[in-house]
């Protein structure tokens, strides 16, 4: 595990070489997915959204060789987002077809706190599946569906007839799932940020 950490950590090096397809293949593969939702969330049609993506990690690859992370200065995912925010709002003023909006959505443009919101949001969902894909393996598919479904809110019986697991025994499963989970989203957060 401490080779995977590693691993990530030295990406955001691996990155800055502008001939490391692979590194650049791994990199991009692993953020699109958080990028595109915060994208489709700031009010980009899906469509607009996939194009919009790949401008702003061709952004992000023309800026990667200057940036200098350090964990004193910030996190990489408030860069990553940065450059996100300000594709979006560039796009959204640039766009000379933008139909007028209503007060609501001018406010929402220039109110960072609610754009912050969706980003931070967005990463815990991030986080969270990359975490749930990460230990997939560990639990049986039965255990881990049984698991999705208490935690969106099925009531425990339902779930126990639908997969012919005693209550008792689900229990058991989602506790110990759960605290997997929780400690995959712990090192990812440790890792990713």
């Amino acid at each position: 595990m401490m080779k995977e950490i590693q691993t990530r950590k030295t990406l955001l090096e691996r990155v800055k070489d502008p001939h490391d397809d692979l590194s650049w293949d791994e990199f991009y593969n692993y953020y699109k997915d958080y990028v595109f939702i915060i994208v489709v969330n700031m009010g980009v049609d899906e469509h607009s959204a996939k194009d919009l993506v790949q401008e702003i990690f061709v952004k992000a690859w023309k800026a990667l060789p200057d940036f200098d992370y350090s964990s004193s200065k910030g996190r990489f995912r408030s860069w990553i987002s940065t450059i996100t925010k300000n594709s979006v709002r560039t796009k959204f003023r640039d766009n000379s077809r933008r139909p007028q909006t209503d007060e609501l959505e001018d406010n929402f443009f220039s109110d960072n706190k609610a754009i912050d919101e969706i980003v931070e949001v967005e990463w815990k969902k991030f986080v969270a599946s990359k975490a749930l894909e990460n230990i997939k393996d560990e639990f049986s598919e039965k255990n881990l569906s049984a698991f999705i479904e208490l935690m969106n809110g099925t009531d425990i019986k339902k779930v126990s007839q639908k997969y012919e697991l005693q209550e008792s025994t689900l229990y058991v499963y989602r506790t110990r799932i759960q605290k997997r989970l929780c400690r995959e989203i712990k090192r990812l957060n440790y890792e990713l940020n």
